[in-house]
């Protein structure tokens, strides 16, 4: 299995501006992340773990033609991809059942570096090729401040019914190898 890193590194963004419209319009995005994964995915077999109501997922689905599936610890009301439950520790699947397995901004929502350790041995037993891995990561306490806040209004206002825990993990980049 080969693990790739890849960070949405948001305090890249040098314009405010251009942030916050990016930030204001869901569909681009999910669109944008999207179109991303889909250069970087290989295989054709897709888990992504963590995945909300599957928006991003369905994208990829779409223009991808990739088989993908959806995981979850809570019951998403509108999914819009097939989502399995499961109780957050080891995925419901066989060995080598997915090309590749994604976790797609929701390792910020773990406890901590124990559990991310754990989530990636399972993502590892259940991937025959790659795991990838898109999340948000900060250098300095007003990035983490600035992802604090994001990330408390953007579930508040998007996911308001889903059951995440909202914990603020967040790693810098260095702390992610």
């Amino acid at each position: 299995t080969i693990v790739y890193w890849v960070f949405d590194l948001i305090h890249q963004e040098a314009d405010t501006k251009k942030m916050i419209e990016r930030l204001q319009v869901k569909n681009l995005y999910f669109n944008n992340t999207a179109d991303f994964l889909l250069t970087n995915i290989s295989g054709s077999r897709v888990l992504s773990v963590g995945c909300g109501s599957g928006d991003i997922e369905k994208i990829i689905k779409f223009n991808g033609s990739k088989e993908i599936m959806g995981l979850e610890i809570s019951k998403s009301e509108n999914p819009k991809i097939p989502i399995q439950l499961y109780d957050g520790e080891e995925f419901p699947f066989e060995n080598d059942s997915f090309d590749t397995v994604l976790f797609v901004y929701c390792l910020h929502h773990t406890k901590n570096l124990m559990e991310i350790r754990r989530l990636m041995e399972e993502a590892a037993r259940v991937s025959k090729r790659e795991i990838l891995i898109l999340d948000h990561v900060y250098s300095n306490i007003l990035e983490r401040f600035g992802l604090i806040l994001f990330d408390y209004c953007w579930n508040k206002i998007f996911y308001l019914k889903l059951k995440m825990p909202i914990t603020f993990n967040y790693l810098k980049e260095k702390e992610w190898h």
